[in-house]
């Protein structure tokens, strides 16, 4: 099918070429952030100069640490009729990779699935979901859902969604509560931390909190299989 061009990385030495039919969003040691932010679905490396090489090496590297396909030019030199012989030859012009074996077959099955079972999930429990909601708001001053940043397919981050089962100012009471922590490193966990509301220590006991995730996975951004 016919490809859409997200954007362009010009390498750090590299003048901005005017005549790209694209938007340029930044440099190759960008990578990592553009693919954080920007849905890409495969990295083509248009230069196949030894000049460029280092930088085309780091990039590899963070197109595999993603787990995104990418593709580098077959040959060096330009072709105008001549084809390679064998299956190693593409008509592109270029060499495709990826990191994670490709299974559509499976990823589509089990997209399916999600839609299904997470768009039955809402259908069935939507009396308790609005139940949830409205304790909440009568409970508490504050939003409904509670919104935590994970990372998802390829390392792109999204927005996971949960009843809030804390007080509004939860990150300044955390502060004033630091020598109370019974864990080491970044985790944070006290007994009966006084954060959680009555009712969000309820919802959390029951997993009730977490019902506002098959939201997610009806948009794709969790799966209910692996």
């Amino acid at each position: 099918g016919r490809m859409h061009v997200a954007g362009f990385l010009r390498f750090p030495d590299e003048t901005t070429p005017t005549q790209l039919k694209g938007k340029v969003v930044g440099t190759t040691a960008e990578l990592d952030s553009v693919l954080r932010t920007m849905p890409v679905a495969e990295v083509y490396f248009a230069s196949s100069s030894l000049a460029n090489g280092a930088e085309i090496q780091k990039a590899i590297k963070v197109c595999e640490a993603f787990g995104i396909p990418f593709a580098l030019p077959a040959s060096m030199f330009r072709l105008d009729r001549a084809r390679p012989l064998g299956s190693h030859g593409v008509k592109d012009g270029y060499l495709h990779y990826q990191t994670v074996a490709s299974r559509p077959v499976a990823m589509a099955f089990k997209r399916a699935f999600d839609i299904l079972a997470s768009g039955v999930a809402l259908w069935l429990l939507a009396p308790l979901l609005l139940t949830v909601a409205v304790l909440i708001k009568l409970t508490s001053r504050g939003p409904l859902l509670f919104r935590q940043t994970r990372v998802g397919l390829h390392g792109r981050p999204f927005r996971m969604l949960k009843f809030r089962t804390m007080v509004v100012n939860a990150e300044e009471l955390k502060a004033k509560l630091a020598a109370q922590n019974e864990m080491d490193g970044p985790v944070f966990k006290i007994a009966r931390d006084p954060r959680i509301t009555p009712l969000g220590r309820m919802l959390r006991r029951f997993s009730l909190d977490e019902l506002p995730q098959f939201w997610n996975v009806l948009k794709g951004d969790m799966s209910l299989v692996g």
